[in-house]
């Protein structure tokens, strides 16, 4: 699995840095797929803590790779390569050189993202990191989960924190006082979930990037993970696609060609 993943990259002109740590196996999902519906994943993996030697050579190739860059994607898998210091780094140069940092976080512990522009926790993210039960039934869950958010923005010195509600759509609650902003989201056909939310990250990064505003770039990002969940497997979203949905929904979004990394997502 780790000799096919470059040249996978390669076939699809993806700029990728790749680190080897001797005894640490690429991890390899493979997906249960029954009349067109994914019933089970099983994951073949061995984590281990990642090596100062493979840390500073991504540190290095990230900070050297900041001048070429409009904005900075943290994804945590937990896989042991976001390690509290790799993140900090990443996130003080970021900010020292004017550079907007989002954060799709993982565990119970945010302090290592703190100073980020914006972190995504889903519900059950933000239920972890702040011991607090969310009744997703109830009408006063975005109360509940705006003063949650607003709270942990505080604590975190982050711009605002963008949490993704599955079928209430998602709503980013910014550090200041103020109203938050609720997205509904839109019925879809769900064939596979598998991607959804990475496919709502990478859009979400790349509109921001782009320049889209806030509001813009939640739309943006609604779209592209309603579209990836009609798909079945981990498939990409393609700028037409998004493109043709934006303008059904009658947006003024439908011109997105000035983001030209959505290709892959």
């Amino acid at each position: 699995a780790g000799e096919t993943i470059p040249t996978l990259t390669d076939s699809l002109n993806i700029q990728a840095s790749f680190f080897r740590q001797p005894g640490c196996p690429t991890t390899v999902k493979t997906r249960l797929i029954a009349d067109n519906h994914h019933i089970l994943r099983i994951d073949a993996e061995d984590i281990h803590p990642i090596s100062d030697t493979v840390r500073k050579m991504a540190e290095q190739v990230c900070l050297k790779a900041l001048d070429k860059v409009d904005i900075v994607l943290l994804s945590d898998y937990d896989k042991g390569l976001l390690t509290p210091k790799f993140c900090r780094s990443i996130i003080s140069a970021c900010n020292k050189c004017g550079k907007k940092v989002i954060v799709d976080p993982k565990g119970n512990d945010y302090s290592k993202y703190s100073g980020a522009f914006l972190i995504k926790p889903n519900l059950k993210e933000l239920a972890l990191v702040s011991s607090e039960n969310f009744d997703s039934s109830s009408p006063k869950l975005l109360n509940h989960v705006t003063a949650t958010a607003r709270s942990l923005a505080k604590k975190l010195n982050t711009n605002s924190i963008l949490v993704t509600l599955s079928e209430h759509g998602m709503v980013n609650v910014p550090i200041v006082p103020g109203k938050p902003f609720h997205l509904p989201t839109k019925a879809h056909e769900v064939f596979d979930v598998s991607g959804a939310g990475d496919t709502a990250f990478a859009s979400l990064g790349a509109a921001i990037g782009a320049g889209f505003s806030m509001h813009d770039a939640m739309r943006i990002a609604n779209t592209a993970s309603g579209i990836a969940v009609g798909k079945l497997g981990t498939t990409t979203v393609r700028i037409d696609e998004l493109d043709k949905e934006l303008l059904i929904c009658g947006t003024a979004l439908h011109d997105i060609g000035k983001i030209s990394c959505m290709d892959t997502s």
